[in-house]
């Protein structure tokens, strides 16, 4: 007559807890995967210069209040830079608006890719 060891119910309930724990847990991910609203295609360009493609005045000021929050929490120091274009409206009244959003338009990609990919490049103008 064969003997059955005794069964460990403590090893049985651990097992079982964290399989149900697993089970849960990729439920949870599963359904706030699904459920998530997917972007509107419209809030890109809501958030981005239409001529330079850069993040316009309104994004701006939402990652700078981010970067200021961040920084104070984090109690690091910030540095903002703001640079102008000079003589842009003369130019434009010189060469035409043409010439000058051709010059805006070169200046950005000049920008985005001179500053490290943290950094936040954006057009403060109207």
């Amino acid at each position: 007559m064969y003997i059955y060891p005794a069964l460990n119910l403590d090893i049985l309930f651990t097992a079982f807890s964290t399989l149900l724990f697993l089970f849960l847990f990729l439920l949870l991910v599963t359904l706030v995967y699904r459920t998530q609203k997917p972007r509107a295609p419209s809030e890109k360009p809501s958030n981005t210069d239409g001529l330079s493609g850069l993040m316009n005045h309104r994004k701006n000021l939402v990652m700078l209040d981010l970067q200021i929050e961040l920084n104070n929490r984090h109690e690091l120091a910030l540095s903002v830079l703001m640079a102008e274009r000079d003589h842009l409206k003369q130019q434009n009244d010189k060469y035409g608006p043409v010439i000058g959003d051709r010059v805006l338009s070169a200046f950005s990609p000049l920008c985005q890719y001179t500053f490290c990919h943290t950094d936040i490049v954006g057009v403060m103008g109207a």
